[in-house]
């Protein structure tokens, strides 16, 4: 065992549990039930319109607990999107005035 560096307990229990059987302290993981997209995604989406301004859209977000916003036309057609990313990098973080820039600039 020349030359070589000894383990520590603690370092070996970890590589023991990374190994398949995982040791003595594995637990077994739950079984995960298979989800439908429809019961995962939301019916009613949150809209803008093209002319709201990305401050008020933030608010939006915020009131609604939402991070996205559908931008739909006078018939509610989409047209975009926009996200809280978006809202972040192109206002926040440039010099644009998010009191006069809308969500479809």
């Amino acid at each position: 065992m020349a030359g070589r560096k000894r383990r520590s307990n603690r370092a070996a229990g970890a590589a023991k549990r990374r190994t398949a059987g995982g040791g003595a302290s594995a637990r077994p993981r739950p079984a995960r039930r298979s989800a439908r997209v429809a019961e995962l995604c939301v019916r009613e989406v949150e809209t803008v319109a093209p002319n709201v301004g990305v401050r008020d859209a933030a608010k939006h977000m915020a009131e609604r607990a939402v991070g996205t916003l559908v931008v739909v036309d006078e018939l509610t057609r989409p047209l975009g999107i926009v996200t809280d990313r978006d809202l972040m990098v192109r206002c926040i973080a440039s010099p644009t005035d998010a009191r006069r820039t809308g969500v479809s600039e």
